[in-house]
């Protein structure tokens, strides 16, 4: 007796994407930049870069770390990632 399968759908789970290689692409993108003179669009990107932070990528683990890096000396709180 053969069964009909039509209405079974199977889903596959997604590869949990690194953040790494989309900035490692915008690395290669201002290095072309600079490699062909257009130092302009090369100084935005590096700015844009520079700018990022873990909470544009992870809001809830980067508040979580922030909290868990700040030690008390003296009554004072240090952290190891500025805010």
């Amino acid at each position: 007796m053969k069964s009909n399968d039509d209405d079974i759908k199977i889903f596959h789970p997604a590869k949990k994407d690194s953040g790494g290689a989309d900035l490692a692409e915008l690395a290669l993108l201002m290095d072309k930049y600079r490699g062909n003179g257009n130092m302009e669009k090369a100084a935005e990107l590096g700015k844009a870069l520079s700018e990022l932070t873990p909470e544009n990528f992870c809001p809830d683990e980067a508040q979580k770390q922030r909290a868990a890096s700040a030690q008390s000396i003296d009554g004072f709180f240090v952290t190891d990632i500025a805010p």
